[in-house]
């Protein structure tokens, strides 16, 4: 009699045990799709962090490039005691000398990007340094200058500068801005839009109007 009367128990168990299995089953897929979702997304972060490191990169290494560039022009010219990185067309007697398209091409980019800090014809204001004292008192290695101006420059006393060398207005005229300011520097312009070689007169290419 007890055997019969446990039948109907252990029949019980079993379908109770049969239904926890099968909920178990169904959380533990449930779970899996879940995790896959999770894995799908972290791939995806993954990948676009390797894309703006490999662009970070290459902007690093171009700037790099450039430095390097500058050094071994330095070298060649004696540690910038060669020639000179403008050219000039100055007229007898008094008058103003007229720039090379190098550096008038500098002097635009200077005129747009760099002056509202360091002042019209790089002579300093209020929030940045005064350029001419530093080329003429200390001297200025052109991969020095051209690394800062790339990447920027957080000093104690002078404050902070952006940083180029991702600007696209800028970055391709580190070396026409290394050309007008070292004529500055020399005394052979002025602090205003310089004359350019080949132009019959002045205030014809108005900044208005720059080519």
């Amino acid at each position: 009699m007890r055997s019969l009367s446990t039948t109907p128990t252990m029949a019980l168990l079993a379908g109770a045990l049969f239904l926890a299995g099968a909920g178990t089953t169904a959380c533990g897929n449930g779970g899996q799709e879940a995790n896959g979702g999770n894995a799908e997304a972290e791939k995806q972060t993954a990948a676009e962090e390797q894309v703006a490191e490999t662009e970070q990169a290459g902007a690093s290494e171009d700037a790099a490039q450039k430095v390097a560039k500058a050094d071994a022009e330095a070298a060649t010219n004696g540690g910038g005691g060669g020639d000179k990185p403008y050219t000039l067309e100055c007229p007898e007697g008094e008058g103003a000398c007229k720039v090379d398209e190098k550096t008038y091409e500098g002097w635009k980019a200077f005129s747009g990007f760099c002056e509202r800090c360091h002042g019209p014809g790089g002579l300093g204001s209020s929030i940045g340094p005064n350029l001419m004292k530093r080329f003429n008192q200390k001297g200025i290695d052109k991969g020095r200058f051209i690394q800062v101006v790339a990447s920027g420059w957080d000093g104690p006393m002078d404050g902070k500068m952006p940083a180029f060398g991702q600007n696209p207005n800028v970055n391709d005229k580190f070396d026409n801005i290394w050309a007008y300011l070292n004529a500055r520097a020399d005394g052979k312009i002025g602090p205003g839009r310089p004359d350019r070689i080949g132009d019959t007169g002045p205030g014809e290419d108005a900044p208005g109007n720059w080519e």
